[in-house]
């Protein structure tokens, strides 16, 4: 009956040190899956972030040629009139 109580005894210590493992190594899992998780939202968000200063450098850049364009057309629209209306050299 005494090896009946050891044995339960160190079976009981056993399992709570094998259960005390588990859950220190579930909970380091958890961290390092939230932590991973997080790292990867902070990627993609920087991700996101330098794709958005693309899309409006590039939309920034294409409204300036529009502009420009717009007042070279301005400026031919110009020389035109003046040769109509100038003397003509002819």
């Amino acid at each position: 009956p005494c090896m009946k109580f050891y044995y339960q005894y160190y079976d009981g210590i056993d399992k709570a040190r094998v259960q005390s493992r588990w859950l220190e190594k579930s909970e380091r899992y958890r961290k390092a899956k939230k932590g991973f998780q997080e790292m990867l939202k902070e990627g993609l968000f920087k991700e996101d972030q330098a794709l958005k200063e693309e899309d409006y450098r590039l939309y920034r850049e294409e409204r300036m040629n529009k502009e420009s364009h717009l007042i070279c057309n301005k400026i031919a629209a110009a020389r035109r009139r003046v040769q109509e209306f100038g003397p003509s050299d002819s």
